[in-house]
This record gives C-alpha cells, structure tokens and sequence, in this order.
C-alpha cells in the first residue's frame, strides 16, 4: 500500500495541523509518523511535543503519578472542578491526590465533601498534622 504524501503543503501548514491535531490526543499523530520522513519528523519537533495531549496514554492505563499531575495541570488551566474530576480516581490511594481534593473541597467551599475526603485520608494512617505527606 502506498503511504499518502502531501508534498504541496509547507512545513509550517503541516505543523499546524499536526498540532492541532495532537492537542486533542497524541494517539491521533500515528498517521503523519507513518506517512514518511517529513511527517515523523514534524510530529517530534519539540514545538509539537509540547503541545500534545498525552492524557490518554498515560491517566487512563491508570498511572498514578500522570492522573496526579494532570490533574494539578487541569486545575489551574479549565478550573478547580476539573482538576477534582481526575484527581479522584486516585482517591484514597495516593495520599498527594487525596489531600489535593481535599484542598480544592475546602477551596470551592464544600466543606462537607473536604472533611470525608481528610476522613478518608486518615484511613489511610496519614496524620495530617505532620510533615510526613511531602
């Protein structure tokens, strides 16, 4: 089978779709690596990379560290409620992601919420009044 080619379109308008594209999912970007050189080539320039949505890859095969992180990231770029969104799933696991709900809670004033969030986290043997959590 023939690879698919676009040899008309310049660099910079490539880019720009590759972008575009990748911020939606990184998993989308196979097509332009596979089409040759030019496309794997601009699917790894760092503007690229920097850009791409690899929430999918990494939060939803469950690494704990990647769903901590994006949702930090999405708590302060689309707001608090997202951020708890993501962060829940690792609730009462990980003690960093807890204590984060925990605070966001506190922050949109869900008093109610934060408090089993704590409740939860002290199941966990964490006592919230020392500086082992960090």
């Amino acid at each position: 089978m023939a690879r698919p080619q676009l040899p008309n379109l310049l660099d910079e308008i490539m880019s720009k779709i590759i972008g575009l594209v990748g911020e939606d999912s990184a998993l989308y970007l196979g097509a332009f690596m596979r089409a040759g050189i030019r496309g794997y080539e601009l699917v790894h320039h760092p503007s690229i990379l920097k850009s791409c949505n690899v929430t999918p890859m990494c939060v939803n095969v469950g690494n704990i560290v990647a769903v901590y992180y994006e949702g930090l990231h999405r708590s302060t770029t689309l707001g608090v409620e997202e951020g708890i969104n993501v962060l829940e799933r690792n609730v009462p696991t990980h003690v960093l992601s807890t204590l984060a709900v925990g605070i966001f809670y506190m922050c949109l004033g869900k008093e109610m919420e934060a408090i089993t969030v704590f409740q939860r986290l002290a199941g966990n043997d964490v006592e919230l009044k020392s500086e082992a959590i960090f």
